[in-house]
């Protein structure tokens, strides 16, 4: 089963003089993690940024569709509305930078996901607070400690394991992850990854969400939503960019996209 198939995809930035793709082909498996590789300027960010529905202009061709639980998207054909509505309800994106809400404490930030979704606030910061309590998730107890602090206030590698949370706290399919430990130190690095595995594996919200279906509190709208994650496991797909073929080697079980430079060929 696939998640994602590229069939002779190019792309070229307005103005630009070379292709940043060039008629690429790749399938990328559903519920594995495929790791992306190569060299800077290959592409490879430019590929996430397809896949992702992050780029809304002009540049690609060819063919490019996401496999949904529900049916088949065509990528190339959605409209900014549909796009929009996709990326929020399927996807979830690690960058190399955190990006961070500074206005937001890191409790907040990691809710933000909800908000598009239409949460109230009270119930996506407590739903943010039962993730971090639910087990694997912190187990330094750091986490928890600087959950209501501003991002400013924490360390580099706390604000990029807060981003991986927000990536993860409306449980996508889909989480595209660009050089997310470039700027981690060792422990970070295997506490972020540690947190991916656990989402992959369907470990991270079924006790979650079972404890807040369970509350009173909480609105009786989203209880369909918790039941649907508190059940069977489903696909869940790791994109991992890097350029670094042994941490792709260590995290990946889906063959590997070599891109070359120029051109993102495979």
């Amino acid at each position: 089963m696939s998640a994602f198939t590229a069939v002779g995809l190019s792309h070229t930035y307005p103005g630009a003089a070379v292709k940043a793709l060039d008629r690429l082909t790749l399938t990328v498996p559903a519920g594995q993690v495929t790791a992306i590789l190569g060299p800077s300027g290959c592409g490879k960010s430019t590929l996430l940024a397809l896949l992702g529905l992050l780029w809304d202009g002009p540049g690609p061709t060819g063919r490019l569709t996401y496999h949904g639980a529900d049916r088949d998207h065509d990528l190339l054909a959605l409209d900014t509305n549909s796009r929009a509505a996709l990326r929020g309800d399927a996807f979830g994106f690690v960058l190399q930078s955190n990006y961070l809400l500074p206005h937001f404490t890191c409790l907040q930030n990691v809710a933000m996901p909800l908000a598009l979704q239409g949460w109230p606030a009270r119930v996506r910061e407590a739903w943010a607070r039962r993730l971090l309590a639910a087990p694997g998730v912190d187990p330094h107890g750091d986490l928890a400690a600087r959950a209501d602090a501003m991002p400013r206030a924490v360390s580099l590698g706390q604000r990029q394991r807060f981003a991986v949370l927000r990536a993860l706290a409306a449980d996508p399919d889909v989480v595209f992850a660009d050089e997310p430990s470039s700027n981690l130190d060792p422990r970070n690095t295997t506490a972020m990854f540690e947190l991916l595995a656990l989402w992959r594996g369907g470990d991270l919200f079924p006790a979650a969400a079972a404890d807040f279906a369970a509350d009173r509190a909480t609105p009786a709208k989203l209880r369909p939503w918790l039941a649907a994650h508190a059940g069977p496991r489903r696909p869940r797909t790791l994109v991992l960019v890097c350029h670094d073929a042994e941490l792709a080697e260590r995290h990946a079980d889906a063959p590997s996209v070599c891109l070359s430079t120029p051109g993102g060929g495979a």
